[in-house]
């Protein structure tokens, strides 16, 4: 008879498990009530926080930790993971990453990191970077990296590194300084996020506030992103301010794209890293998920991507994860065979962190109930 194929391929789910214990946990469940089932788990990321990591456990490479500095010029060791020779991916959120900013001022945060990272892949031999994009605590227009990569700023910053206080007196940019290696290097910008670097949906207005910055701050620094904007395009030649994904990480998007990075859909990214076409082809049902499935997801969050690449071969998806919005369940449904959480109603965060494993597995043992009632071997 032919046994069932599973595959699952999740997200992390943030504050909880890592995509790698979430897949693991679904793949218990699936085994309890299915035991004869074939089951193969692809942790996945969108291309942001976590991506390096997730590639590093599931496809290997060589991954080296070099010397830079975090959001507030302290050193810091950060991954390279080499995903080629030549090619090396690099993760935004492991030198300025919301996690590692704490209480500090927000004002006083850089992204120069960041560019002293690119700048120690070139030095091992980078021809082509990828930029995983997400998670940043910064919002200074991509200024500290540029900075690092050799640019100059009028009036030159009060620290080391400039920052986003840096922006609101920013009367310049001299590029002449740039690494000449980046005339010849691959730049790939990875995200999910179409922002621009300016306006209602742009960085300051959209992300801000969750980094801490206070509604003063905010006003002050949308006003000076518009002029680095209109300063930065003329140097560029064409509206780069505008670019889709110019908005993400607090900016340096944009950064990159004064570089000559091409934006790329970080999950779709990850999907074609992992040779997720062929694993699809192979599965039977496909169960995939995040921490918390809401309007966003309809956007194109990770969930979403797995779900339009399912329906190319065309092979069932069901979504688990750890709440649902009920504004976006309906749509949800739409695209997805079966839309399940693990929050069933009003609970403690922290206690339903801690049991976020036991409830995954009890989940998706339901959901593997329900589909065999339905499921019917494909005829040799």
């Amino acid at each position: 008879m032919w046994p069932l194929r599973v595959l699952l391929c999740p997200d992390s789910f943030k504050g909880s498990l890592d995509a790698v214990q979430v897949a693991e946990a679904m793949a218990a469940g699936v085994r309890q009530v299915c035991p004869e089932a074939e089951v193969a788990c692809l942790p996945l990321a969108d291309g942001g926080e976590g991506s390096l990591q997730v590639l590093a456990q599931v496809q290997g490479g060589p991954q080296y930790r070099v010397p830079v500095v975090d959001a507030y010029g302290q050193p810091l060791e950060a991954p390279l993971l080499w995903l080629s020779e030549r090619h090396a991916l690099l993760e935004v959120a492991t030198v300025v990453g919301l996690g590692q900013a704490g209480e500090g001022d927000p004002m006083q945060r850089s992204s120069a990191g960041v560019g002293l990272l690119i700048r120690q892949a070139l030095d091992a031999g980078a021809t082509h970077i990828s930029v995983a994009l997400g998670g940043s605590s910064v919002n200074d227009g991509g200024l500290g990296l540029l900075v690092a990569l050799g640019a100059q700023l009028a009036p030159r910053a009060a620290a080391v590194w400039p920052t986003a206080q840096d922006l609101l007196s920013l009367q310049a940019l001299d590029p002449d300084g740039l690494d000449p290696r980046l005339a010849q290097l691959t730049l790939t910008l990875l995200s999910d996020v179409d922002n621009p670097l300016c306006g209602p949906q742009g960085a300051t207005r959209v992300f801000a506030r969750q980094k801490g910055f206070a509604p003063p701050q905010q006003e002050a620094l949308e006003a000076a992103m518009c002029h680095w904007a209109t300063l930065g395009d003329a140097l560029a030649g064409w509206s780069a301010s505008a670019a889709t994904g110019s908005g993400a990480a607090g900016g340096i998007g944009y950064a990159l794209r004064l570089l000559g990075a091409r934006q790329q859909s970080g999950a779709d990214w990850m999907l074609q890293q992992l040779g997720a076409e062929a694993k699809l082809a192979w599965a039977d049902w496909v169960v995939t998920g995040e921490g918390r499935s809401d309007l966003q997801t309809l956007g194109g969050k990770l969930p979403w991507r797995v779900a339009a690449w399912a329906q190319r071969q065309p092979v069932p998806v069901s979504l688990l994860s750890g709440a649902i919005d009920p504004a976006a369940r309906e749509a949800l449904q739409a695209r997805f065979q079966g839309c399940f959480s693990i929050a069933d109603g009003p609970a403690d965060l922290s206690a339903m962190q801690a049991a976020t494993p036991r409830l995954l597995q009890q989940a998706a043992a339901s959901m593997t109930q329900l589909f065999c009632a339905g499921w019917r071997p494909p005829q040799p």
